[in-house]
């Protein structure tokens, strides 16, 4: 089948590719998303949490739930997502949806692929995918209830089968808890290697081997999913630099575009 293939319309939303590493800021959708990893060198960033992509997992966030991709090499990127919308979503019955919308949204946004197999979830991306595009009252009405199926099969995979794949060094774990704890302070990786009793060498080698990410990018990370926050409850530019723990506004200003693709001002 064709790779690239893309459709849009007001109830959901339809993408798929192969490609180089595209640059791909800290973000969010007013849609529900569910991501199918097809292959590269990538970890997901979903709130304050950390997960390095394996080939056959699927990832689901939640309307307005920060998230990002970092890419670790050039190797190809492959991936399927679709996006759904909230009238879409309430259409299914919510002891059906319940399982994505309330457990695996907002907190356990990582299916691992050996549950992805077990449900067979692979197969719904390729029923959408072939009909995407057909532009026909029969199509439409497939892709929704294949859309709706794989809703329902992931929803049907338990809470304790995603953790039981979790699989996270407890110091990991400790590290992250820290930063997200004290996203307002000027945390350094001088500082936490301080605080953790290990040299920043160590500390940089054991963080990115386990997360797939730098300290410095999930830092900046977690720093600007709280000044999204903030601006989102109404507090000034300025005053969201001062407690997010950057030093000056410039240094704010230039991180916050880098991650979200525009000023602080402009969200």
């Amino acid at each position: 089948m064709d790779t690239n293939k893309s459709f849009r319309c007001e109830d959901y939303m339809y993408f798929s590719a192969s490609s180089l590493p595209p640059k791909l800021d800290m973000h969010s959708h007013k849609y529900y998303e569910i991501l199918y990893f097809g292959g590269g060198d990538a970890a997901y960033v979903i709130g304050d949490r950390t997960y390095h992509a394996a080939p056959g997992d699927v990832f689901a966030t939640a309307p307005g739930e920060m998230h990002c991709v970092v890419f670790n090499s050039d190797a190809v990127y492959k991936r399927q997502f679709i996006q759904i919308s909230d009238r879409m979503m309430e259409q299914i019955p919510y002891e059906v949806r319940r399982g994505v919308t309330e457990n695996i949204c907002r907190g356990r946004n990582r299916i691992p692929a050996e549950a992805v197999k077990r449900q067979r979830i692979g197969a719904y991306f390729r029923l959408v995918h072939y009909n995407i595009g057909k532009n026909t009252n029969i199509s439409d009405f497939m892709i929704r209830t294949y859309i709706m199926q794989l809703v329902a099969m992931l929803g049907e995979i338990s809470v304790e089968e995603i953790d039981s794949y979790a699989g996270e060094k407890m110091v990991i774990a400790d590290i992250k808890s820290y930063i997200s704890r004290n996203v307002s302070a000027a945390l350094t990786l001088d500082s936490l290697a301080s605080e953790f009793f290990m040299s920043k060498y160590y500390l940089c080698h054991m963080f990115r081997s386990e997360t797939g990410m730098t300290v410095k990018d999930y830092i900046n990370a977690q720093k600007i999913t709280r000044a999204c926050e903030l601006i989102n409850e109404g507090v000034n530019a300025v005053d969201v630099q001062k407690q997010c723990g950057f030093n000056d506004y410039s240094t704010f200003y230039r991180t916050f575009k880098k991650y979200m693709g525009i000023s602080p001002t402009g969200l």
